[in-house]
């Protein structure tokens, strides 16, 4: 199997675990309107908010492995720059996220107070559309469709721009961009080489 569909096939697996995830019935306690409600949900499905939260994490770091597999498939085109910027950006993202989604899960009444250590999401929310941004742009230099890399460039900015309004995006936005990219990809059969550096 080439490395553009083992990336297509983690990329699909991640993206799906995270966006089951953010669709579980447990998953209402993000739109609950107080810290209350939010217990609520949560002690009446208490393993069901477990699961969700070992899918979240599952599935943004499998969904990195498969840009981690992007950007090696990527190394001898001029995208590969770009990818790698990508990748970096991405997998530190990830880190944060696992952070936060293991603090949602030991202290959830941390999380409807507010969130347990405030800062790790908007770390890992500004970091994953910087890297999505970043590989909209590898895709173009790569080779691939114009639309592939424009759909991803520009729902990286719409992303970035709604943060800044609202201070928050619900994050499974980020894997039907990665769930996009997996589809292309593993009907790829590769990329048209270019001999620009960058």
């Amino acid at each position: 199997m080439s490395s553009e569909r083992v990336a297509a096939a983690f990329l699909l697996v991640g993206s799906v675990l995270f966006i089951i995830a953010a669709f579980m019935p447990v998953s209402q306690v993000y739109i609950a309107p107080t810290s209350a409600a939010k217990l609520q949900i949560i002690y009446s499905a208490r393993t069901a908010w477990t699961a969700s939260q070992v899918l979240f994490g599952l599935g943004a770091s499998i969904a990195a492995i498969g840009l981690g597999f992007v950007a090696y498939h990527l190394r001898p085109t001029p995208g590969a720059v770009w990818a790698y910027l990508g990748l970096g950006a991405v997998i530190l993202g990830a880190v944060f996220w696992e952070g936060y989604v293991y603090l949602r899960t030991i202290d959830p009444e941390g999380f409807a107070e507010g969130g347990p250590v405030g800062w790790l999401f908007p770390a890992y929310a500004l970091l994953t559309q910087f890297g999505l941004l970043v590989f909209g742009v590898a895709y173009l230099r790569a080779g691939y469709p114009s639309w592939l890399g424009g759909i991803t460039i520009t729902g990286a900015v719409i992303f970035f721009i709604v943060f800044l309004i609202l201070k928050d995006i619900p994050p499974f936005f980020y894997y039907i961009l990665t769930f996009i990219a997996g589809i292309r990809l593993i009907m790829r059969r590769g990329v048209r080489r270019r001999t620009a550096l960058f």
